[in-house]
């Protein structure tokens, strides 16, 4: 209990606390206030959040006036005071900035895991974004030094632990550590099981991201239950076949490769000179129109391996890859990047003959070099047919660019680059011509892997595929990057099929839609392999029977529908926000008019119905009244395009 001598220090005391605890909260609350708002994360997290802020804050206190009731010197004591203070503030601040950079570019909180790789690469990682050291280092000592100044100043005048040292009697101190200790078990236990990462708390979830998640996409646990039970089956009943073509398959993935920035498909620039040489010298088929099912890379790349929308993903996915080694394939992956640690990609890509990617890389791990480098240890061509799975980095923002100036004057955009000016439609060129370098940079990198294939032999029958994972908006819509936003610029990709010493066995019409998930089909279809029941794609070679195509990013959920006769209708809704947006693709291919007002009712009912029916608005729990009725005005004066009938027949 307190040895009560006055009910002044008994004010000093708590009014210290609680001035104190304003002081240490601003930062974290301030990160709050962006993690709900602009991130739009649970509000569930708050709170939780708030608590481990303050049960450390509790923890420094105990260790203060531990210290302070044997420091004879009150000066003293208040310095370490403010220097721990300080340091603590500052290590908060720099977590919530790796969080908001993990939101930022990959759509879900830093984990432990690539905090430690990053860091191992920090100096790269830093010159890859072109982030001056010197100056970021004498910032953080310039605010650490502000941020303990501006405590030593409020604890002259507060300093509530020399009191407390003093007026606490020892009862009351073990009686209090008692406590405090207990309630730190009580937040270890919900720490360590879970309970906080599945609230939202950043912390929880850098440290036990949670199962169920593909990378920023949450699938409802039932359906992950059935997911997996499903692809169980589909592996059990497979049976391998052995007509099949014995063609070397290599599947190269440009990370963020847009296709309408690429000469070979159309672009005004000669970006692709490699490609567009291969397109002369083999055949080359294509289709106009691809996209991915969001706009990051674990589900993208999961599209490609599995053919299965997000919300169809299991944590054990029947894959190309799986399919191709029971079919007596050799399966090797040279992936620049780290896919080691990211989500747990490294897991679903599954068993796998040779894996080698930017995760224990001597070099950056960003870098193409990292591929290039494997091809020249690997191995002669032999009898056996391989899958070789290329990831290349070059129009990543994180690749450095050593080289890459054949369109100047250039910018990088992100962490210390451009911001969308006006309505969002206007491009800067600096923008594009960094991006287009980076294009550039990706046609070197995959003439130099084919080079490279060439001379051990494995391009003698050889089906090559080149496609990405995602897109990349250059300020389109407001939005720099990827993992931001469902507009065409973020889920647009290539998808081209180079036939290297054969003639196809199917054409593709280069009119036909196409999402990621049909690629695996396409590929089983060219090679003479069944495809698993799991996987819902289609094979391009075979004209499209499904009415609707799904994608997703974050709260963003939608679909493309195929039945109208003038053209493909988009249509998405923000499940958080309840907005909704209809984009008629045939009339406005940009996505400028957002028509949702001019649809009919039995249309939307009839995207709302396909959505539900998939599942993919189970975890929002959103009802579909509220969604229907909620409807975005307008990007700009738009019009309701007359020649165009919507799929029920009406116009």
């Amino acid at each position: 209990m307190l040895r009560r001598k006055g009910t002044r220090k008994d004010w000093l005391i708590f009014g210290g606390i609680a001035a104190e605890l304003v002081f240490f909260l601003t930062v974290p609350v301030a990160f709050l206030v962006v993690y709900v708002s602009q991130f739009h994360q649970p509000y569930s997290a708050v709170i939780p959040h708030l608590g481990l802020v303050i049960l450390g804050w509790f923890l420094l206190a105990g260790l203060r006036i531990a210290a302070g009731y044997t420091q004879p010197n009150p000066a003293y004591f208040r310095l370490g005071s403010a220097a721990l203070l300080g340091g603590a503030t500052l290590a908060l601040f720099i977590y919530y900035l790796l969080v908001w950079i993990g939101l930022s570019y990959w759509n879900h909180v830093i984990t432990w895991d690539l905090i430690r790789t990053y860091s191992r690469d920090f100096s790269a990682t830093a010159a890859a974004l072109e982030i001056p050291l010197l100056p970021v280092v004498f910032v953080l000592i310039a605010s650490y030094l502000i941020v303990s100044a501006t405590a030593w100043t409020l604890l002259r005048y507060i300093d509530w632990t020399d009191l407390a040292a003093r007026e606490f009697s020892p009862r009351f101190r073990k009686t209090a550590g008692i406590l405090l200790m207990f309630l730190v078990c009580l937040t270890v236990l919900d720490f360590y099981g879970g309970r906080l990462s599945r609230l939202g708390e950043p912390l929880s979830l850098t440290f036990f991201p949670l199962d169920g998640y593909f990378q920023n996409h949450v699938i409802d646990g039932g359906l992950r239950i059935e997911n997996e039970i499903l692809d169980q089956r589909a592996r059990e009943a497979y049976l391998p076949t052995s007509d099949l073509q014995h063609r070397n398959l290599i599947l190269i993935v440009v990370d963020g490769l847009r296709p309408d920035h690429m000469g070979v498909l159309g672009y005004s620039r000669n970006t692709t000179p490699r490609i567009s040489e291969l397109k002369d010298q083999h055949p080359m088929q294509q289709v106009r129109f691809a996209m991915s099912t969001c706009s990051e890379s674990l589900c993208g790349l999961m599209a490609i391996a599995a053919a299965n929308y997000v919300h169809r993903l299991s944590d054990r996915p029947f894959t190309l890859h799986e399919i191709l080694r029971l079919h007596g394939y050799e399966v090797h992956m040279l992936l620049a990047g780290d896919h080691s640690t990211f989500y747990g990609l490294r897991e679903l890509y599954g068993e796998v003959d040779s894996f080698v990617d930017g995760h224990e890389s001597p070099e950056y791990m960003n870098e193409d070099r990292v591929v290039l480098d494997a091809l020249d240890r690997f191995p002669s061509a032999g009898v056996t047919p391989v899958l070789l799975q290329i990831h290349l980095m070059s129009a990543h923002l994180l690749s450095s660019r050593e080289g890459s100036s054949v369109f100047t004057p250039s910018i990088r955009y992100g962490i210390m680059g451009t911001t969308a000016t006006g309505d969002g439609r206007v491009r800067s060129e600096t923008v594009v011509n960094f991006y287009d370098n980076g294009v550039v940079a990706a046609d070197k990198a995959i003439g130099g892997v084919l080079e490279r294939l060439e001379v051990l032999g494995y391009l003698t029958d050889a089906l090559v595929v080149i496609t990405s994972d995602h897109g990349e908006a250059l300020g389109e819509h407001g939005v720099f990057g990827h993992a931001k936003s469902v507009h065409g610029p973020g889920l647009n990709v290539p998808l081209i099929l180079l036939h290297l010493g054969h003639e196809p066995a199917h054409l593709i019409s280069p009119n036909r839609f196409a999402s990621l998930v049909d690629l695996a089909p396409t590929i089983a279809r060219e090679l003479g392999l069944p495809v698993p029941v799991s996987w819902v794609g289609e094979p391009l070679q075979d004209p499209l029977s499904r009415d609707f195509t799904f994608f997703q990013q974050g709260q963003e959920v939608g679909l493309i529908d195929h039945r109208g006769t003038f053209g493909a209708w988009k249509f998405w809704v923000h499940v958080r926000t309840g907005e909704s947006f209809a984009f008629h693709l045939g009339t406005d291919p940009t996505e400028d008019c957002n028509l949702i007002e001019e649809v009919s009712d039995s249309l939307k009912h009839d995207w709302i119905r396909a959505l539900e029916k998939e599942r993919m608005l189970d975890v929002h729990r959103r009802t579909t009244d509220r969604v229907v009725r909620s409807a975005s005005r307008p990007t700009r004066s738009c019009s309701y395009p007359t020649t165009a009938a919507d799929s029920s027949g009406k116009p």
